[in-house]
């Protein structure tokens, strides 16, 4: 019976104390509340400044806007200060050490961004709970979005490393009323979302003091910098990349053969592609005329090379395509083009571009021409005139024109007197040799022409070549800076 009444005890006053400690908690936050002004700074001595301590947790960057110079993060903001009206006896309130209270019913400070804007649909201060000591110390943690403006310096893109400052000052209290300070000489990167784009190389928190026009009285704040690096890789596989595979195309085109009628289309089609590639880059860049970016630079030199090469490609092709008359190249240029020279490099560096062998035959056909025609004049003006007969005139079969038998020419002479029939026929063999030797001349002239021709179409094949490889070293030293990480 005696167990009954003490189990029953026992039940009650464990009721009873479990009662009454949730009426101490309340009563706590009663008396706490009963005649508390959330306008009024937390001091009793007015003259006193309020000391806030400032910490940031940066959680996400959600987006840097290169060409507006903004920048949207999901950060933690940190706040601690005393308020010496929210202070109780623990003993006094069973044990009761710390509190949640809501930050719309305390004094909190008018922390806010100097560079925030303010767009709609981002997020406001949320009515989150600080956390209340016995001893005063309130602790208010609450997650924000920011949209702030951010000074992007693309210079050196996509190498290029910005700092954004965001700055976090009260608004209506100066130095003197409200003292901010950063909590530690760094945020907190440990719970940082990675980025995609942006590596966050460091967070650093600098306290400040600044003097406004208006007042006289300082304003301190604390600035947290945000040291981010971007990730070339994108702009290297999708920008840089396909710009190198154009530039290549474009230098193929000293390889490509005159006859082919694609030489030039094929350089002015990979500028235009440049052209439409760098037109892409630019839409994403702020505007700016302080300094050309390091891409821009980049596409300023290819540009200038594949327009460069269409030019001389242009400067080739009359070279290849020769005027119907032309006169020889000069001496200078062979020799520098090692025309005249069999040397053991020149013949594989020009290997596929020599057109000498056809140009040589042509020069010994000519001579062989102009030597037959000599013996032609030479035996014209031996032939005896009215007086004298030559037999008929054969043709070697080397072409040269010659007398049956020249010992009989020697020795055999006409009668004194001719024939009508005789002068008719000597009268035609004449006529007969005057067109061989017209016809022979005019085929000279166009072998000469055909082997002038060729030494020029020889001079532009090796011109290509060496402007193929000249400009592909261009290209790599060109290509080569891109992998250099400016300073």
């Amino acid at each position: 019976m005696h167990g009954r009444w003490f189990l029953c005890g026992a039940i009650l006053v464990a009721i009873l104390k479990g009662c009454c400690g949730l009426s101490l908690e309340a009563d706590l936050i009663t008396r706490l509340m009963t005649g508390y002004n959330r306008e009024a700074r937390p001091v009793e001595d007015a003259s006193t400044a309020v000391q806030v301590d400032l910490d940031m947790a940066l959680a996400q960057v959600i987006d840097v806007n290169d060409r507006e110079q903004l920048i949207t993060i999901n950060v933690w903001l940190r706040h601690f200060w005393y308020d010496e009206h929210l202070k109780w006896n623990a003993s006094d309130y069973g044990g009761i050490t710390s509190i949640r209270l809501t930050s719309t019913t305390i004094w909190t400070p008018d922390i806010i961004l100097y560079n925030n804007v303010f767009d709609e649909g981002f997020a406001q201060q949320p009515e989150v709970k600080a956390i209340v000591n016995s001893d005063g110390y309130v602790t208010f943690l609450y997650p924000f979005t920011f949209k702030a403006s951010c000074l992007i310096n693309v210079e050196f893109f996509p190498y290029d490393e910005q700092s954004c400052p965001l700055k976090f000052s009260s608004w209506a209290y100066d130095g003197f009323s409200l003292n901010v300070t950063n909590r530690a000489p760094s945020g907190d990167l440990s719970n940082f979302i990675r980025n995609e784009e942006w590596t966050i190389t460091e967070l650093r928190a600098i306290r400040s003091e600044a003097y406004y026009s208006c007042c006289p009285e300082p304003y301190p704040d604390v600035t947290f910098y945000i040291i981010m690096k971007r990730e070339s890789l994108y702009y290297l596989y999708y920008v840089v990349a396909p710009c190198i595979i154009i530039l290549i195309i474009s230098l193929l085109s000293f390889a490509m053969p005159p006859d082919s009628g694609e030489k030039l289309s094929l350089s002015t089609t990979m500028l235009l592609a440049l052209v439409v590639f760098m037109q892409i880059v630019a839409e994403n860049l702020p505007t700016t005329s302080r300094y050309i970016p390091f891409i821009g630079r980049y596409f300023g030199a290819i540009i200038a090379v594949v327009s460069l090469s269409s030019m001389l490609s242009i400067w080739i092709l009359s070279f290849h395509f020769t005027n119907p008359n032309p006169k020889p190249p000069a001496t200078w240029l062979k020799r520098l083009l090692r025309m005249e020279r069999r040397d053991e490099w020149a013949e594989w560096l020009f290997c596929g571009c020599c057109r000498m062998v056809q140009s040589r035959s042509g020069f010994k056909i000519r001579r062989l021409s102009e030597r037959s025609n000599q013996d032609v004049n030479l035996r014209k003006q031996n032939r005896p005139k009215s007086n004298t007969v030559s037999p008929m005139p054969t043709s070697s079969p080397n072409g040269n024109v010659f007398h049956h038998d020249e010992k009989l020419q020697r020795q055999t002479t006409v009668p004194p007197l001719v024939t009508n029939s005789d002068a008719a026929l000597l009268q035609k063999i004449d006529t007969i040799i005057s067109e061989i030797q017209q016809t022979r001349e005019e085929r000279e002239q166009k072998e000469r022409e055909e082997a002038i021709v060729n030494e020029w179409k020889e001079v532009a094949a090796r011109l290509d070549r060496c402007l193929l490889i000249t400009f592909f070293l261009v290209s790599v030293i060109v290509n080569a800076s891109m992998t250099w990480l400016p300073k």
